[in-house]
């Protein structure tokens, strides 16, 4: 049996993003003026030692901030409430610029007729686009900025340390047993074996990110979804260029709607490019993962938009700096699962506190956190152990905040596009809006993602009267005749190959966009090949043989890194599934879309993945 070391610490927070690092110095600077005031007289009671009961925020990445990536403009309001003195404290908060000049652009597949072009600018920006105030920003250098204020009031941040088990004990959150290191790809454990240790604390946080490992099972542990929406996401794909001067000006925020995606279509997404400075761009694409085509490849949206003359204006003559992908979670309040259990509370992505109307949840994570932090705070206080009833005082806190404000009047709005064309939802969420969420004052339901998936045409059906999505359409002639000519064929072989033609897993690179090896080369990212794969197929015959036949795999689609790719036998007897793990980007989207869930992410050896330095 493995021994570990247990270490004990007052308050833990899982993941160093903006909603751990607000809730731990929101901590700390309550236990000092509690300290404080006890010293002084002022208060009666013990204080809180936290030098031998630390609070510790882990962090899965070698560097806080690495995987840290968002658009990203900043609402700073929960900044303000954490940090008064934000805007005028040294170091300056790494605000790149203020966002100037907001801009909505509709693009088309082929120029108008009238116009003589491919877009069209919007003659005024929709009020949730408004950025006022707002910042751009690095989320990489916010969340370092914010981790150093962290360790300046005594907060631990232990870094390359992933958050790999949930510890139970009596029906209570316990703690977290960090990732193993020093194992082998056939789970040997090496020379350099070190087992993770078991950190034990009075109150845990779990920030962990969107479709965190931990959370699932606490999600799954406590029920923590019954009677809400089941959470659906996008996958945002990101790169940073550096470009010739002229093209924007700094400040500049532009979203774009349309193309790549169809106005009739039932996909849900859209582009946005904002200029850091005179030279740096950061620029991405968001498409929903509850789309019915199992081709759907968010990469290859990405990379039709950059080819639209609108955008590739923008970036020929540049050079990309860094690329990334993250899952985004829009389900929106109907789909934020019960935040709060015995022993812990879920922030930030973990929860799905995020406004998909204003494209922003960096302001709603940072503010979770802190009411996370005010809750802790009175369970140290106090002592004892945290129940339920203790920690249902931070959804108190969250139903009396402008969390709640501001996710209610817009706690419809993704579902008004599900099962709708992106038209149709427009004009229905749009309303919805107008009237702060009234006219539909009930709770829309929501489809998990991965039950939207479509089934490819395949078996005895005409494919004719059976189109593929998005102008996949066969070329070839599949009337009834063929169909059973193929099938008669094909009951030789094993498995048997759809009769759709598909699209090739990834694009060509070429001019401004490049092929997803490339990216994930542009992502920085990388992992101890000599260690067992961190993403697991519960079933691999699954995927050689009924998923080809009902879906074409999509899992060669979806994935932005090309960690999926169904390569040929050496025995000639068809295609089996190659996994090139050391590519994932930690996106999750294989671990929400695969129709079958058999593919579950959890952390690799701590300090593999991406390096998302200054996106």
């Amino acid at each position: 049996m493995t021994e570990r070391e247990s270490l004990s610490c007052a308050a833990l927070f899982v993941g160093a993003g903006p909603a751990s690092l607000a809730g731990a110095i929101r901590l700390i600077d309550l236990i000092k003026a509690h300290n404080d005031a006890i010293d002084g007289g002022r208060a009666k009671g013990d204080k809180i030692d936290t030098d031998t009961k630390p609070v510790m925020v882990i962090e899965k990445a070698a560097e806080v901030g690495m995987h840290q990536l968002s658009g990203a403009i900043v609402d700073p309001r929960a900044l303000a409430e954490l940090l008064p003195d934000y805007a005028t404290r040294e170091p300056r908060v790494p605000f790149e610029t203020p966002a100037l000049h907001d801009q909505l652009v509709f693009l088309f597949k082929n120029a108008l007729p009238v116009l003589g072009k491919s877009f069209l600018r919007a003659p005024v920006t929709p009020p949730t686009f408004h950025n006022d105030g707002n910042s751009i920003a690095s989320l990489y250098k916010l969340t370092r900025w914010l981790a150093d204020i962290a360790r300046e009031r005594g907060v631990q941040i232990l870094e390359g340390f992933p958050g790999a088990e949930v510890l139970y004990a009596d029906g209570a959150v316990q703690g977290v047993r960090t990732g193993d290191r020093g194992i082998d790809k056939h789970g040997q454990r090496k020379e350099n074996f070190a087992p993770g240790n078991d950190l034990l604390a009075d109150i845990t946080i779990f920030g962990e990110g969107p479709r965190g490992h931990l959370t699932k099972d606490l999600v799954r542990t406590f029920k923590l979804d019954d009677g809400r929406n089941p959470q659906i996401y996008s996958t945002g794909v990101k790169e940073l260029w550096k470009v010739p001067r002229g093209r924007l000006n700094r400040g500049q925020v532009i979203h774009t709607s349309g193309y790549p995606l169809s106005l009739t279509g039932e996909e849900f997404g859209g582009g946005f490019i904002y200029a850091l400075s005179d030279e740096l761009v950061s620029l991405g694409f968001v498409v929903s993962l509850d789309s019915p085509d199992p081709f759907l490849d968010p990469h290859r949206k990405f990379s039709e938009w950059k080819e639209h003359p609108f955008v590739r204006e923008i970036l020929e003559g540049g050079d990309v700096q860094r690329y990334g992908a993250k899952a985004i979670p829009e389900g929106g309040w109907f789909s934020i699962p019960r935040p709060y259990m015995p022993g812990a509370m879920l922030v930030g992505d973990s929860a799905g506190f995020l406004n998909m109307t204003r494209l922003k949840g960096i302001h709603l994570a940072m503010k979770s956190g802190m009411l996370a932090g005010e809750t802790a705070f009175e369970v140290l206080r106090d002592g004892g152990p945290a129940t339920e009833e203790r920690t249902k005082a931070y959804w108190n806190r969250v139903l009396s905040s402008w969390i709640f404000d501001e996710l209610w009047a817009v706690r419809n709005f993704r579902q008004c596009f599900q099962g709708h064309t992106f038209l149709t939802g427009m004009m229905l969420a749009g309303a919805a809006i107008s009237f702060g969420g009234k006219l539909i004052p009930g709770r829309m339901q929501l489809i998990p993602d991965h039950e939207r998936m479509r089934k490819i045409p395949s078996g005895r059906e005409n494919q004719e009267r059976s189109p593929a999505p998005d102008g996949l359409r066969p070329s070839v002639d599949l009337s009834a005749r063929v169909i059973a000519d193929r099938l008669a064929h094909d009951r030789t072989r094993a498995p048997r190959e759809p009769l759709i033609p598909q699209p090739a897993p990834s694009v060509k690179g070429h001019g401004v966009v490049f092929d997803k090896v490339t990216d994930v080369f542009h992502s920085g990212s990388t992992h101890d090949e000599d260690q067992p794969p961190h993403l697991v197929v519960a079933d691999t015959s699954v995927c050689h043989t009924r998923c080809t036949e009902e879906y074409g795999n999509p899992c060669q689609y979806f994935c932005p890194a090309a960690v999926y790719e169904m390569a040929d036998t050496d025995d000639g007897q068809g295609r089996k599934l190659r996994l090139n793990f050391s590519n994932c980007v930690h996106c999750k989207t294989c671990d929400i879309r695969d129709p079958y869930q058999i593919i579950t992410w959890v952390v690799p050896e701590g300090g593999g993945g991406p390096q998302y330095v200054g996106l």
